[in-house]
């Protein structure tokens, strides 16, 4: 299936099978791989999902690859997820959305503080998503939007490899399609928490492109100070927005409402502070009224 489409596969991204090494097998398979100065590339067909390969798997061909930074890109997916029971829809109307790995090391002194890593990682995509449009917002706690419309999310995923280093996998969706995809019916947590879904109409030969913008804006907001003020520009809670909180159970229904009040802001770690008294830490979802 692989071996005989990758004509189509370099058609598909846009690029010359000149600027390809092809007959890799990677993650089992037949794909191409792409050196660009600091980042090996991968081009892969159609997934399930690339979180059906574990993350020493990925580490193993981050090492064989040699690059300071390993990005991993498909065709489409057919259950693109997000945490928990969480769906994304990437493919409907025979179109797909953009979707990649993007995997590099980082310091464990940045790692380690779970909260200010979500930051520096959510403020990069914000930027990234900046450059297509003038009207971004990060909902809390890391869905980005455009005119209240969800257009794109992330996951993180981490292993230890000493005591200076973890290895991150960033996985990054974004409705590139020229049609949004439609949010999943039976999620109460998309259904409430966004108007609609928006996308960018990103053709598919400029992916690669978009995922170097991403690389770039991490590898830069994964150094220096925090991203804490840029975070809470992007952020579409402001002071004095009335709020209802609830509970993160996992799963695509709320959990229990803890508190109906007004926004003030979030402290460095991520605690809700309403009224000015902050929340215990914990995973939330918040809702305006």
């Amino acid at each position: 299936m692989y071996s005989t489409n990758n004509n189509s596969l370099t058609k598909f991204f846009g690029i010359s099978e000149d600027d390809t090494n092809s007959g890799w097998d990677t993650l089992g398979k037949d794909s191409y791989h792409i050196q660009d100065d600091d980042t090996g590339i991968i081009l892969l067909w159609q997934e399930r999902t690339l979180y059906d390969y574990p993350l020493a798997t990925i580490y193993d061909l981050y090492s064989k690859i040699g690059s300071e930074v390993l990005m991993i890109l498909c065709t489409s997916l057919t259950a693109a997820r997000g945490s928990g029971e969480r769906k994304w829809i990437n493919t409907q109307w025979n179109t797909s959305n953009f979707n990649a790995n993007i995997c590099l090391k980082v310091s464990r002194e940045i790692s380690e503080q779970v909260w200010n890593l979500q930051e520096r990682i959510s403020v990069a995509i914000a930027d990234t998503l900046l450059l297509y449009h003038p009207d971004i917002h990060i909902n809390y706690p890391f869905h980005y939007t455009i005119n209240g419309g969800k257009v794109a999310w992330h996951l993180i995923q981490k292993i230890r490899l000493d005591s200076e280093y973890d290895f991150l996998r960033i996985g990054i969706g974004t409705n590139t399609a020229p049609i949004p995809p439609r949010l999943p019916n039976n999620d109460q947590l998309a259904q409430d928490l966004f108007r609609s879904s928006y996308s960018l109409d990103i053709p598919s030969v400029q992916w690669i492109d978009l995922a170097k913008k991403y690389k770039e804006n991490i590898k830069t907001s994964l150094q220096g100070d925090s991203r804490h003020h840029d975070f809470l520009e992007y952020l579409n809670l402001k002071e004095w927005d009335p709020i209802e909180v609830y509970e993160d159970n996992g799963t695509i229904q709320f959990g229990s409402m803890i508190v109906r009040w007004v926004f003030w802001s979030l402290d460095t770690d991520g605690s809700i502070v309403i009224g000015k008294i902050p929340l215990e830490r914990r995973e939330y979802h918040i809702k305006k009224y």
